[in-house]
């Protein structure tokens, strides 16, 4: 499921009559539709996907003009896709891996858990000894109930956390069957499907 946040600043027109309410509601929806679209492209178009590539995930570090992607090819979902992550402003990467499309859906991982009021997806790769997970929480019970980001930590136990501001892009539930299953992470439920007899 792709979602985009904040929808601030939507002009409505009034309506004029009462019978027109169902026609203004109609309007009303097909306008935030639309600006969704809208908002969802010229993210891409400014962001640290291409054209031609599919935004699994984006959003803006905090305050910065930093941003995190993961893009994949048109063919995105098919098990032939490529996946890259990308770091840093559209001018200048400060990181994108893996350096070679071919085989990088396998060099990633994903992990997933849900319940009631709680969904947390995850999607993670190593990196001369870091490893680096895309994430997207939601918890109903907390306040912000989203967050979003990336958490980047090191083999010596060291860690940081990028949190996400502004609008988000986040598929990645959609990377589940189509990478590995993080089997050493607390969210995954990694089981082999269990044989229909």
């Amino acid at each position: 499921m792709r979602r985009t946040e904040s929808m601030s600043g939507i002009t409505r027109a009034r309506t004029p009559a009462p019978t027109h309410r169902i026609a203004a509601c109609l309007g009303r929806g097909l306008a935030a539709g639309t600006m969704l679209i809208v908002a969802s492209a010229a993210g891409a178009a400014d962001g640290l996907c291409h054209g031609d590539e599919h935004v699994v995930f984006s959003c803006r570090i905090g305050t910065t003009a930093k941003q995190v992607a993961l893009c994949a090819s048109q063919s995105f979902p098919a098990g032939d896709a490529a996946l890259a992550y990308r770091f840093g402003r559209p001018d200048h990467l400060e990181l994108a891996f893996p350096s070679e499309p071919r085989g990088s859906l396998q060099r990633f991982r994903h992990a997933h858990y849900f319940r009631y009021q709680v969904d947390r997806s995850e999607a993670s790769f190593d990196n001369d000894g870091v490893t680096y997970t895309v994430f997207d929480y939601y918890d109903g019970d907390e306040k912000p109930a989203h967050r979003r980001g990336v958490r980047v930590s090191a083999a010596d136990g060291r860690e940081a956390e990028f949190v996400c501001r502004g609008p988000v892009v986040s598929e990645l539930q959609r990377l589940e069957g189509l990478v590995p299953c993080d089997a050493d992470n607390a969210l995954s439920d990694c089981r082999a499907p269990v044989p229909v007899p």
